[in-house]
């Protein structure tokens, strides 16, 4: 609108908005509030200087104001501020001064400076001057032969793809992304190599120092240490660690920062060809490059990555698909495929190639798979008999895509609504149906006495039904009711067609005229409390704080004490021991549940893990389950504090490296182990102390402040450890208020884990809720607004008497 302007008063009323949303949501992962308000002070008194500086511009911004004030038609809106502001100031204040048991924001520098030089290997490397030889190598080669130095560059993405699978992709994934199966476990999580404002501003220099020398390399700025990156250079070469280097910035399509244009310039340019052939890839050469790595190289899920991997990847060649909508034992329709190649199978390696923000693959270029998949099943006739020469590519792979293509779908038909009757009949009917495999309470715990494997020999186990986060095809969550009926229309389907290849029936008759294992109207019950179960778990969550619950008088020693269930329940995740020493890459128990009481003197901790075995050397019945390659050990949980001194009276928070502490931050364990039936030996709690994952750890031999308890049942393990809150020895004290670090450890004797090999956590926050002081928590806040009320009316009077005598 022509001529249109907006008044200066209101000029400043939108900048404030505008830098409050901006300090609010642009610094992650949050502005601490002490610093917002300090922002918006200074925005504040900003603002008034800049229309103060003009005369002009301040009676502008002024006359509104003053109005306001003033004016006898303008009442109501005076009295409406002299109400709220003295309210929002007196909230603002409140909200400072509360007591929070939110987890306290930990301000971390994400790219500390390296060091000048860096000594490993047996040398001696200048970081200013250091660049990547591989890299050199490669260009020099280019120069001479470029047929050679394209073919010696491919080696080298080769090598590095193979190491980068064997050892890095747990955590930063298959997409490069950081959000490799076990990165979710990790705080900070891994770093994101696809984020185009992250690796390509930084030399390649810095990059080999910080993988080289990981989490425990990083310096004092770099604090707090929750960095679970290894120390590489223990565990790779330094030609590997450069290798992987030049694979991630060719798998993203990146290029490092290069100080000399020239070398910066050629570099881009194979960047630009590699980059250019890879928009066209389609088919088979597209699956050598994104897929290979953990299917093989002819679909039969043998790739680099396999053997360390749990489930095993894909085998193609028997044409056996577990999670698809065709019915009975027909392939999968083209459909199913699709999906799982672009959303992915949660709980396991396979990520979402065509997942909206982080998709390395098109919709095109997913369709161009189906084929090449499906020319691996070795079931079927491929290719046919009157295929001619030119159907085969040169590696003799068939190209058409003339494939039995099947559209029949699993019926829906009979569905029930999600209601506490069909629950009730669900649970009826899955402990008649299905408790032989997934035990009474759905936690996968066999009560039929078999072992499972698959159709190609593999041990697996029956599927925790209580944690939704581990469902493969049936990941909708609940937050609607349309998402919660797709989400049991899958379990449904899974029910009804089985998972092919895997002891999990179809129940549902394949043949027409047979009877259903299972009838229809059970299989929708079942399927409606299976969905149920997903209530008794509470859901893993990042950077969660453990909470206390203060109770009078004295603390459980019983797991079934009713108290426990008062207390708030935390579940965080776990994650294997991929980091070092003996490391474990195929975990089956995932998550801990902890809950917290304490009262005067003591504090206990309630930890639950779903574990599907009592796992004692000897036990009858779990000794048979075993898995005859690996040898049983005892189960065993762990939880570990920082000690006192160091820690506390430090001027920022410096934990100990989460694995057993280290040499100026040393480390407390609980541990409890459950102890054999032959050799016999008793459940028993002790403390340990960890002074580096180098070390070993120490037992306290004199110190019997430590009491612990446990029992399996129903595929869960409860254990209870009790202690003083203040044990006056140099340990951690509980006092309230204050955040304690803590991490946690779980060992599933059942699956060899003893030692280094078992699953952990990071560091996580314990507070126990402080007493609320009323008259700082309610009064000081109403006292503020009391005031500003007060002096609001003052500013009024003073204002009004002006207008009186001036006789306007």
């Amino acid at each position: 609108m022509k001529g249109f302007r907006i008044p200066a008063f209101w000029q400043a009323v939108i900048v404030a908005i505008v830098a409050y949303l901006l300090f609010d949501n642009m610094f992650p992962p949050v502005l601490p509030k002490t610093l917002m308000v300090q922002y918006m002070i200074i925005t504040l008194i900003g603002i008034l200087l800049y229309f103060a500086f003009d005369d002009k511009k301040w009676e502008e911004f002024k006359s509104p104001v003053i109005a306001t004030l003033r004016d006898d038609n303008k009442a109501i809106v005076r009295w409406a501020f002299l109400i709220i502001i003295p309210l929002i100031i007196g909230y603002v204040s409140y909200d400072i001064v509360k007591p929070s048991n939110d987890a306290p924001v930990e301000l971390r520098q994400v790219h500390p400076a390296p060091p000048a030089s860096l000594k490993i290997f047996g040398n001696s490397y200048d970081l200013a001057t250091l660049e990547n030889p591989v890299r050199e190598e490669i260009l020099s080669t280019l120069i001479e032969d470029e047929q050679a130095g394209w073919e010696r560059y491919d080696e080298v993405v080769l090598a590095g793809r193979d190491s980068y699978y064997q050892n890095c992709f747990y955590c930063h994934g298959d997409l490069l992304d950081g959000q490799g199966h076990y990165g979710h476990g990790f705080n900070p999580q891994p770093i994101n190599f696809q984020d185009p404002t992250i690796i390509p501003q930084l030399q390649e220099a810095f990059l080999f120092w910080r993988i080289a020398t990981g989490g425990p390399g990083l310096p004092k700025e770099g604090t707090p240490w929750n960095s679970a990156m290894p120390i590489w250079h223990e565990i790779l070469s330094e030609e590997e660690i450069w290798n992987v280097i030049t694979f991630i910035f060719d798998y993203n399509g990146q290029v490092p920062r290069i100080w000399d244009p020239e070398v910066s310039k050629r570099v881009t340019g194979m960047k630009d060809q590699v980059l250019a052939k890879r928009k066209q890839m389609r088919g088979k050469e597209l699956y050598k490059l994104r897929c290979e790595v953990c299917h093989g190289e002819t679909g039969a899920g043998d790739g680099i990555a396999a053997d360390l991997m749990y489930p095993k990847p894909r085998d193609f060649s028997l044409g056996l698909f577990k999670y698809k909508t065709s019915p009975g034992i027909l392939l999968p329709r083209d459909e199913d495929l699709r999906n799982t190649i672009k959303q992915g199978l949660p709980g396991t390696a396979m990520p979402g190639w065509g997942i909206k923000g982080r998709a390395l693959l098109t919709d095109d270029q997913i369709h161009s798979l189906v084929p090449v998949i499906k020319g691996f099943d070795i079931t079927q006739a491929w290719p046919p008999e009157d295929a001619e020469e030119e159907d085969f590519d040169d590696d003799g792979f068939y190209t058409k895509t003339d494939f039995q293509t099947i559209t029949d779908k699993e019926p829906l038909n009979g569905r029930i609504p999600y209601t506490d009757e069909s629950v009730a009949k669900g649970k009826e009917a899955f402990i008649k149906s299905c408790k032989e495999c997934h035990g009474v309470a759905g936690r996968g715990n066999i009560t039929s006495g078999k072992k499972l494997e698959d159709d190609w020999g593999n041990r697996i186990w029956p599927r925790d039904l209580t944690k939704p986060w581990t469902w493969r095809a049936s990941q909708s969550v609940s937050s609607t009711e349309n998402e919660r009926d797709e989400t049991i229309k899958a379990i449904y389907t899974r029910l009804s067609i089985g998972i092919p290849g895997t002891p999990m029936p179809a129940h549902r008759a394949i043949e027409e005229g047979n009877k259903d294992p299972v009838t229809l109207e059970d299989r929708w019950h079942i399927a409606n409390y299976v969905f149920s179960l997903r209530f008794n778990a509470t859901q893993p969550e990042d950077g969660p704080v453990v909470t206390g619950l203060k109770l009078e008088g004295s603390l459980p020693d019983s797991i079934s004490d009713d108290r426990w269930e008062q207390a708030p329940a935390t579940t965080l995740h776990l994650v294997p021991n991929i980091i070092k020493n003996e490391r474990l890459f195929t975990p089956l128990n995932d998550a801990v549940t902890v809950r917290t009481l304490y009262n005067q003197n003591e504090i206990a901790f309630l930890l639950e893990v779903n574990d599907r075995t009592e796992s004692r050397p000897g036990i009858d019945y779990f000794t048979d389950l075993q898995d005859e390659n690996l040898e049983m050990h005892p189960d065993a949980v762990a939880i570990q504090f920082p000690h006192q001194d160091g820690y506390m009276s430090a001027p920022i928070v410096e934990k100990p490296l989460y694995r057993h502490g280290d040499n100026k931050h040393n480390a407390t364990i609980w541990y409890w182990n459950a102890g054999s039936v032959d050799p016999a030996r008793e459940p028993a709690g002790m403390l340990l102390d960890g002074k580096g994952p180098d070390k070993k750890l120490e037992m306290r031999k004199d110190d019997n402040s430590l009491t612990a308890n446990g029992a399996w049942k129903d595929g869960q393990w409860r254990i209870i450890m009790k202690r003083p809150r203040d044990p006056d020895n140099g340990d951690v004290v509980f006092n309230e208020g204050t955040f304690i670090p803590v991490s946690f450890a779980n060992w599933d004797g059942s699956n060899g884990e003893i030692g280094s090999k078992h699953t952990l956590s990071t560091w996580y926050w314990l507070v126990l809720p402080p007493e609320i002081d009323i008259t700082k928590v309610y009064g000081l806040p109403a006292g503020i607004a009391l005031l500003v009320f007060i002096a609001g009316l003052l500013l009024v009077k003073s204002q009004r008497r002006e207008v009186v005598e001036a006789g306007i």
